[in-house]
């Protein structure tokens, strides 16, 4: 066999040595493209990414400390608007939207606390509404974390319903207590305490007389449930609000109940990562016991273990590969004080935490983002 190329001289070549050259020409190209896809897809996965560093997202936002309510819905939803704002050309960065006003917005009306929100509905009403200035809340309330006010306010509505214990003997010689309804008159006048005392309270945190709301509006806010009279009276105190007409209904995509754990661990993997690239945030409801504190998996195909109190919402701020080449992620979290507090454990650097990106995506039920 000749190979012959223009311009050169006829050279003698053997045939197995051609065959030998092919073979090792085609399964290094294979080898080639193993590499380049696998470190590519990897690198895709988990690239380095900080979007809490970058002033167009969340580089002027704090992340914010929701204590122990159960208010992540609102602070999260916080981080999803603002983030959203700077990234969208807004650069007013002296107004940052209020969590405890998102919180007052997005409660649930048939809730008996603020651990039943929804950030859905916070976002939206903040987009009906606008956005209260969390600076404007902090300076005309004399009070260490926003978050207090929910608390006190509960606590004097609860002085509308007193409680009149009877303490009756039973067979043995026991005493028993029988919980009754305070009748009428008893009622009118523990909501006029209550009123009053709640007009004393925003006078001693500092709420001017000509925004703090009448006794006539507190009292009918006390008429209706102990969320409903906290959310009127927030809105009350924050009447000066920004625009925020062009904020887009969020995206909420649930864990697919008809996929395996795998296929929902990448649904979820990919979303994330997709949006880390483009500079999105995305907040992933998850179970915070399980990821929190023990290797273990309560979301199944068939079942989610993860108990109301454990349901948690934050928000994926950054991406990385640890020195064992695993993935994490960078998690923007409001209850870090709180964990910090219960357990003991210093895991939070401002606010924030790297959580094993494997372990959050097995216990993940739902993720939130602007679309």
């Amino acid at each position: 066999m000749e190979i012959t190329t223009k311009g050169c001289n006829k050279v003698p070549v053997n045939p197995a040595f051609v065959k030998t050259a092919n073979n090792v020409y085609t399964e290094c190209v294979k080898v080639i493209f193993f590499l380049v896809a696998f470190f590519g897809i990897r690198a895709l996965c988990c690239e380095d990414v900080r979007l809490d560093r970058d002033p167009n997202i969340l580089g002027h936002v704090p992340a914010w400390d929701q204590g122990d309510n159960g208010t992540c819905w609102a602070f999260t939803a916080t981080q999803l608007i603002d983030g959203y704002r700077f990234s969208h050309g807004d650069t007013d960065y002296q107004h940052l939207t209020s969590p405890l006003m998102v919180a007052a917005a997005g409660v649930a009306n048939n809730a008996g606390n603020y651990s039943w929100g929804n950030q859905i509905k916070a976002i939206d009403m903040v987009r009906e509404k606008g956005s209260c200035n969390a600076k404007w809340v902090s300076d005309h309330l004399g009070i260490k974390k926003s978050s207090d006010l929910i608390s006190n306010l509960e606590t004097i509505y609860d002085l509308t319903e007193p409680a009149i214990i009877h303490k009756e003997g039973n067979n043995n010689g026991k005493t028993t207590d029988f919980v009754d309804f305070a009748d009428a008159e008893t009622s009118r006048k523990a909501k006029k305490a209550a009123a009053e005392k709640t007009s004393l309270y925003l006078s001693e945190i500092g709420i001017e007389d000509k925004i703090a709301p009448g006794t006539g509006a507190i009292l009918k806010a006390l008429e209706k449930n102990r969320v409903s009279y906290v959310h009127e009276i927030l809105n009350f105190i924050c009447k000066e609000t920004k625009p925020l007409t062009n904020l887009p209904h969020p995206d909420y995509t649930a864990r697919n109940p008809d996929s395996n754990n795998k296929l929902a661990e990448k649904e979820f993997r990919q979303m994330i990562d997709q949006n880390l690239r483009a500079k999105k945030l995305t907040a992933p409801t998850f179970c915070y016991t399980a990821v929190m504190h023990k290797d273990v998996h309560l979301i199944t195909k068939d079942e989610v273990k993860c108990n109301d109190e454990s349901t948690h919402i934050a928000v994926v701020v950054g991406s990385r590969r640890n020195s064992s080449q695993q993935c994490e992620y960078l998690v923007r979290d409001s209850f870090c004080s709180a964990y910090e507090k219960r357990t003991k454990r210093k895991i939070f650097s401002k606010g924030q935490h790297w959580m094993n990106a494997d372990r959050l995506l097995k216990n993940t039920m739902a993720r939130t983002y602007f679309p």
